[in-house]
Parts: C-alpha cells; sequence; structure tokens
C-alpha cells in the first residue's frame, strides 16, 4: 500500500512539475535551439533582456502546424517573466508573425482595429496576398526577426519568408527599465533559434496617420489572446470559453491530487514510524 501511494503521489508531482515547466520562463544572454508549440501561448523559450539602446536579432525558422494565418511564432516583450510574470498584467507588446500584435498593461499599445488608443500600425510587403503566405508557413519558411528599443519607443522588423513586416510604436507610458523578450506561437515549430544582439539607433516615432489597412477578415476574428490564462482581447464562442474552463479544473485537479496523495503519504510514514 506504501508503495502504491508513492508511486501516485510521484506520478502526481511530475505532472504537476511538467506542466509549470512549460510555463517557466528565465532570462538568458541568447536564445536558441528548438521550440515545438502546442496550444496558443502555452510553451515559450528562454527570454533575453530588452533595454533603451538594445537591439536582437533572432534567426530561425518557422513551420506552421495548422490552416490559420495567426499559427505561427509570436514574439512577446514583457516587464517581468519567472514567477512573476502572470500575463497581460506584465506584458508590453505581443506580436504575432501575421503582421499583427496588441499591448498589455504596461504600455498603451493597442490592436489595430482597437477602438481607440494607441493603434499600432504595420507595414508589410503581403497585401491581401496571404494564402500565398500561408503555402509558405506550412511548408517552413526562414525568419529573421528584430527588435530595437530606444526609450519607449520599439521598432519590429521580421522578414518571413520572402516577406518582410514592420511596425513601429512609440508608448504614452513609460516602459519598464528592463524588458524582457521571449517566442512563442501557436500550433508551430520554431527550430535553429539564433540570436545577436546590437546596439538600436534612435527610433523615429511612427506617423501619426493610419496607413492602409492590410489584415485579412481571418486576423480580426482571430481573438487577439495575449495570454490565454487571463489575458482575452475580444469576446470568445462559447466552445473556446468551456474549453480554457476544462483546462484550469484538470490543471487545479493535478496539484489538488498531488498535494492530497503527499500528504497522505506523509501521514501513513509517519504512523509506520510509531
Amino acid at each position: 500500500m506504501k508503495k502504491k501511494l508513492l508511486a501516485v503521489a510521484l506520478t502526481a508531482t511530475m505532472m504537476l512539475s511538467s506542466v509549470m515547466s512549460v510555463f517557466a520562463v528565465d532570462a538568458k544572454d541568447t536564445i536558441s535551439g528548438d521550440l515545438t508549440v502546442t496550444t496558443f501561448f502555452n510553451e515559450k523559450t528562454d527570454a533575453v533582456e530588452l533595454k533603451s539602446g538594445d537591439s536582437y536579432t533572432f534567426k530561425f525558422k518557422d513551420k506552421c502546424g495548422g490552416t490559420n494565418n495567426y499559427e505561427n511564432y509570436v514574439m512577446a516583450i514583457t516587464g517581468a517573466i519567472g514567477d512573476e510574470y502572470t500575463g497581460a498584467d506584465q506584458e508590453v507588446l505581443i506580436l504575432r508573425a501575421d503582421s499583427w500584435g496588441w499591448g498589455g498593461k504596461m504600455s498603451d499599445f493597442a490592436a489595430p482595429d482597437a477602438a481607440a488608443g494607441n493603434k499600432l500600425v504595420f507595414e508589410n510587403s503581403i497585401g491581401e496576398d496571404w494564402a500565398t503566405w500561408l503555402a509558405a508557413a506550412q511548408a517552413g519558411f526562414d525568419c529573421e526577426v528584430t527588435i530595437a528599443r530606444d526609450g519607449n519607443s520599439l521598432k519590429y522588423d521580421a522578414k518571413t519568408g520572402d516577406h518582410t513586416i514592420s511596425c513601429t510604436a512609440t508608448s504614452g507610458i513609460d516602459l519598464p527599465e528592463s524588458c524582457y523578450v521571449f517566442f512563442t506561437g501557436e500550433n508551430c515549430t520554431l527550430t535553429g533559434i539564433t540570436t545577436t544582439k546590437g546596439q538600436a539607433e534612435s527610433i523615429k516615432p511612427a506617423e501619426t496617420t493610419e496607413a492602409p489597412s492590410t489584415t485579412s477578415e481571418d486576423q480580426k476574428m482571430k481573438p487577439s489572446v495575449a495570454d490565454k490564462g487571463d489575458n482575452q482581447f475580444v469576446v470568445s464562442t462559447a466552445a473556446e470559453e468551456e474549453e480554457g474552463n476544462s483546462n484550469t479544473v484538470i490543471f487545479i485537479a493535478i496539484a489538488v491530487v498531488a498535494v492530497v496523495v503527499i500528504a497522505g503519504v506523509v501521514v501513513v510514514v509517519t504512523k509506520k514510524k510509531k
């Protein structure tokens, strides 16, 4: 009986540790290696620190595992990592591979389709030909992503296959002295990630005139979610909410089982000693 209880406790603890490790993000000098992302924002790379004057260029191969533009890499810029990072409250800017993004509570950035606010303006060479772009992503294309910071201004330049995407934005509220950059995504694999650190040049504020939209209807329909834990920018479908609630219940159940079983083992061991 004792061995069975120990086995159950060990299994539950390992499962819980495995789940928690998926969400852990540590600060490193560089981001490297491979990353397979299942559901949105689930798995993440480590992070590099981004201060004013810093610039990073990341290279990797992105392979889309789905049928939607947004099922590719996501680059996150946050004001905290590790246990201090819980979601939207610590987010500065979330940038998707398909020329889309939004801000968190550590900036005043807003999605391009927001009703008001400091809306992000993207420029890209894709135009309306998202079908060709998606086909290239599904086959797997080489990406080169650069993020630079000058005070409260951020400049994003990306090359995804044969196309370029860029966005320059200045926050109306001060950004944290230390920001952190990491990669995640949805239903995709990022392989051969490399990092090169450089020095950012002075960033000119973006033009205030809003550029013509090059966003497909599929992009606008996709819920803009910085973290499925607690940050949803548009109303989800009932099915998505039910799925999220179910995942939360399963996670809590694993944690409770681990705690209860371990407590039971302690009691059994104590009685045995007496």
